[in-house]
């Protein structure tokens, strides 16, 4: 037996002899080709899965049939969420997440509903769109592949019809079924690669994750490594978007650092990760952050037709001189709300002032140290890392670094713990592993 068998065939045995139906590894090593992951990863997410879904803690407890059925349902769920094999596992961390959702479909819906209306009879052949009909009492979607009932009243709107040319239409999958024509997006920025440039090439850039529907309001642990499922970036897209990378409907973030070699996984801690510029070029230190504007901002014609100018996305690290971890209304956030940060240091003579959007400040914890229950606040003159949008701020006609911040990352060990009680131990957290 070769090693890769030995591999593939070590998850099947357990202390007590115990194995997994055939049917159910088959499943799975099918799964990794398509993937192009390693048996034990798949493995491991699908025991995530039915721990999920099915409240299953043993798997080796369970019935072969049952299990059977359920790698089943998984792998074709998994299949169609992550496109397949184009699936990829990418690693490294999440620095921080995009200020606003937005309507990914927003576009095409617009076009759709313009291109029925001037033509109803060729936008129907394209298969893209269906047409709500009522039948009996009950919706109808007609098709260019053939109509597709419902069991949805027809006095009711139907739950996935959008008005155009004062009809009900739905947008169709390349198989003919309908679809939800609104997916609400946000991203997530992502310091690392794909598994294999990551581990053999050491490319680390900086890339958006599009996080949609349900995923779009989950929780991240800035800083902390993990490995995710994406497809990767399409290389024929306009330029400004190369840096996107879509995920399936299923996903989750599996932390860990095992992607490296043990001797190597001190470099992933974010006090060297987020800060070592032969990584990536994104680390400015505090004092550098005016001339790095001037130098790294680019200009752009906005949807006004108007030039404007954006600053770079930049990491930088200080000392916090004072902040507001109590949402504070603002009209101008997507939620409402938003918090303060600002940082100095003794190589500077002023603050930086920093605002926190509220989704950050709902989602990523950035006014804690540490991970999962161990996290604790800290307080100010605590050491911390920010990652953001480099601006200015104009003060008594003087022009200082400021910044939109995006993410926060702070050491158990580098923060003064802000008096709320709890655990005061910093050993409880062995550092920013």
């Amino acid at each position: 037996m070769d090693e890769e068998q030995k591999k593939e065939d070590e998850f099947e045995d357990d202390t007590e002899g115990k194995t997994l139906p055939e049917g159910m590894i088959e499943r799975i090593k099918k799964q990794a080709e398509r993937t192009k992951q390693s048996v034990e990863e798949v493995t491991e997410e699908f025991f995530a899965y039915i721990k999920k879904h099915y409240d299953c803690d043993d798997p080796y407890a369970e019935d072969e049939d049952l299990l059977i059925d359920w790698s089943e349902g998984a792998f074709v769920t998994l299949a169609r969420s992550t496109g397949g094999g184009d699936s990829q596992t990418w690693v490294g961390c999440f620095v921080g997440i995009a200020e606003k959702k937005a309507d990914r479909l927003e576009f095409i819906r617009k076009s759709q509903i313009r291109d029925f209306t001037k033509d109803p009879a060729q936008m129907m052949d394209t298969g893209k769109l269906g047409v709500y009909q009522p039948q009996n009492g009950k919706w109808v979607i007609n098709t260019s592949q053939g109509d597709v009932a419902t069991d949805q009243p027809s006095d009711e709107i139907p739950t996935l019809g959008f008005k155009a040319d004062d009809q009900y239409v739905c947008m169709l999958s390349r198989n003919g079924k309908p679809y939800n024509y609104i997916r609400m997006g946000r991203y997530a920025y992502f310091l690392g690669n794909e598994l294999g440039k990551f581990v053999n090439e050491g490319n680390v850039a900086l890339w958006r994750v599009d996080l949609t529907n349900d995923s779009a309001d989950m929780n991240i642990d800035t800083g902390r490594p993990c490995k995710i499922n994406v497809r990767g970036a399409r290389e024929n897209a306009p330029e400004a978007y190369r840096d996107i990378v879509e995920i399936g409907n299923d996903f989750t973030i599996n932390y860990t650092d095992d992607f490296v070699d043990e001797d190597v996984r001190p470099l992933l801690k974010p006090s060297v990760y987020w800060t070592n510029t032969e990584f990536h070029d994104l680390y400015i230190p505090i004092d550098d952050l005016l001339e790095a504007h001037s130098a790294k901002s680019r200009t752009f014609t906005g949807r006004d037709g108007k030039p404007a100018t954006a600053g770079p996305l930049v990491i930088t690290k200080g000392t916090v001189a004072r902040m507001n971890t109590e949402p504070k209304d603002n009209e101008y956030d997507q939620l409402g709300f938003n918090y303060s940060l600002s940082l100095t240091s003794t190589d500077v003579d002023y603050e930086v002032k920093g605002w926190v959007h509220g989704a950050c400040g709902q989602q990523c914890s950035p006014f804690t140290a540490g991970w999962g229950e161990d996290k604790v606040g800290y307080a100010e003159r605590s050491t911390v890392m920010v990652f953001g949008r480099l601006g200015l701020n104009l003060y008594e006609g003087t022009t200082y670094p400021s910044i939109k911040v995006l993410g926060v990352f702070a050491d158990p060990r580098r923060i003064r713990q802000r008096a709320s009680g709890g655990n005061t131990s910093v050993g409880q957290f062995g550092g920013d592993e």
